[in-house]
């Protein structure tokens, strides 16, 4: 009996057809476990290569205060929700890696974020270039190794618009959003508010931006979930937006040193975020050069805007926020108050990953993609390379080793700054002990800033012979300059960005 061959030929087709889209399948989810993987190396292995610099020292700080005062706007500028994460480590151990763990494990996850966002808009391919230029972008890891709320503010933008982009395609259906995602979107927006006050450019971008698919899908029941969604997230930041508005009143306190951007600091600023960050030399030619890459890629972007194709929705808000986000801060600059800088666009570059990505995967020509990957691949290699050649901030370990082994028992330890005597007092607990003294001596506006109460000046001990001073505050407290009158400079220790002095008493002892 013979059996017809043909019977068979059609699910054998089939069955071909599932096992090539399942090794497919299986071998996108092996380069998108790859590529985070990658990520997570960069990040971790030199997690503590360089000591804390100023502003770790600063985040250390602040996390010494109770959770009452940091959630009522006792603490930093920033919103307190990073300080209070970083506290909590705090009771697990103070070491370098731990403290900078959870920036690290965000920045991690980030690079998650951006693949699942890409997917959403681009497809498979375009989607696993944006993920492996967040993964191995020099800054991306620098901001992702330091103790600071920018990992968290970047995470939870992602995050944001990882969600919000299923809720304009349903809105550009003219059909409302599930349940999820409405929940998602307040939780992740709120946690973006009550990281960095940056995130309400964020928030007033996407609430605005929200109307554009309403518009398109012409429902006023998305209209009206949508005016509730954000009303539910001003809602939750209520507690916070009092403390925004009195800093705001203020002047922003700490952020007076923030000078108003000019000519060449604004596209230093964005060239140092969208692409190289530590290489110097010929500065003036990779500003150019970087400007030139991120206008081509936003021109071709507009382009694509333009053309009938699905997708354009969730596409042009990533434009939104690429585009808007500097440029109100520029405008908030220059007409209030300084705010524009490189660190608070930084959260803004994996949406122009995605947008990167896009522009190359559509090259026509396989050869000319292939340059443009390895002129990338080399730059990143380039600025990381010089990146840990020295480092980029303040080398506080360096110069307490320094100070540590080069001090005697009874010499005083002076800091100018509250932060700077916290740095000073937790590199030297990882020394053997030794009788030293560390006195604040901070001026009155750093003490004020620091919201330690006035009277608490410590004057330095009458029968000391040697004193440190870290910090150089020079004449800003001329008590201090009295009270260091007797003293001789012998001696100046110098690390990267930081140096301690040591003066030594002429007076004549009996």
């Amino acid at each position: 009996m013979k059996i017809n061959p043909t019977v068979f030929r059609e699910p054998l087709a089939n069955l071909r057809a599932q096992v090539v889209r399942l090794s497919t399948d299986r071998g996108h989810v092996i380069a998108v476990g790859a590529i985070c993987l990658i990520g997570f190396v960069l990040r971790f292995l030199p997690l503590a290569h360089y000591s804390f610099d100023g502003d770790e020292f600063f985040s250390y700080y602040w996390t010494r205060f109770s959770f009452l005062e940091l959630w009522t706007g006792v603490g930093d500028v920033h919103p307190p929700l990073y300080f209070s994460v970083q506290k909590i480590i705090l009771a697990l151990g103070d070491s370098e890696t731990l403290f900078r763990a959870p920036v690290a494990v965000l920045g991690t996850i980030s690079v998650l974020l951006v693949y699942f966002l890409a997917r959403r808009i681009v497809d498979e391919t375009a989607a696993l270039l944006a993920a492996a230029l967040m993964a191995t972008s020099p800054v991306q890891i620098y901001y992702s190794q330091w103790a600071r709320p920018y990992a968290l503010l970047t995470a939870a933008a992602l995050g944001t618009g990882l969600i919000v982009v299923g809720i304009f395609n349903s809105y550009a259906k003219g059909t409302l959003s599930r349940r999820a995602e409405r929940a998602l979107y307040v939780l992740s927006m709120t946690i973006a508010l009550y990281t960095h006050n940056m995130a309400s450019l964020l928030f007033a971008i996407t609430a605005i931006y929200g109307l554009v698919p309403i518009a398109a899908g012409r429902s006023l029941k998305c209209l009206l979930e949508w005016t509730a969604l954000n009303g539910a997230v001003l809602l939750f930041w209520s507690w916070w937006l009092i403390v925004v508005v009195h800093q705001a009143v203020a002047g922003l306190g700490m952020m007076a040193w923030l000078t108003p951007p000019t000519l060449w600091s604004v596209p230093y600023s964005l060239a140092s975020a969208y692409g190289t960050m530590f290489i110097f030399r010929f500065l003036s030619v990779i500003v150019i050069f970087t400007l030139a890459a991120v206008g081509i890629v936003l021109m071709y972007t507009g382009t694509v805007m333009s053309r009938p194709v699905s997708g354009r929705i969730p596409l042009a808000y990533l434009f939104a926020i690429v585009v808007c986000v500097p440029a109100l801060e520029i405008g908030i600059s220059l007409a209030w108050r300084p705010i524009f800088m490189q660190r608070s666009i930084l959260w803004t570059v994996p949406f122009f990953f995605i947008l990167a990505a896009l522009a190359i995967t559509s090259l026509r020509s396989s050869g000319l993609i292939g340059v443009v990957l390895s002129g990338i691949a080399a730059v990143f290699i380039l600025d990381m390379w010089v990146h840990y050649r020295k480092p980029l901030n303040e080398d506080f370990r360096t110069l307490v080793d320094e100070v540590h082994a080069a001090s005697r028992d009874g010499d005083v330890i002076v800091t100018g700054q509250p932060w700077v005597y916290a740095g000073v007092n937790y590199y030297l607990s990882k020394h053997s002990p030794r009788a030293v003294i560390v006195v604040d001596r901070s001026t009155p506006e750093m003490r004020r800033d620091g919201h330690l109460p006035p009277t608490s000046v410590q004057h330095l001990p009458p029968a000391t012979d040697r004193i440190w001073f870290i910090g150089g505050l020079g004449d800003a407290d001329p008590e201090l300059s009295a009270e260091l009158a007797p003293y001789r400079l012998v001696r100046r220790y110098d690390a990267h960005g930081v140096s301690a002095e040591l003066y030594k008493d002429t007076r004549v002892r009996p």
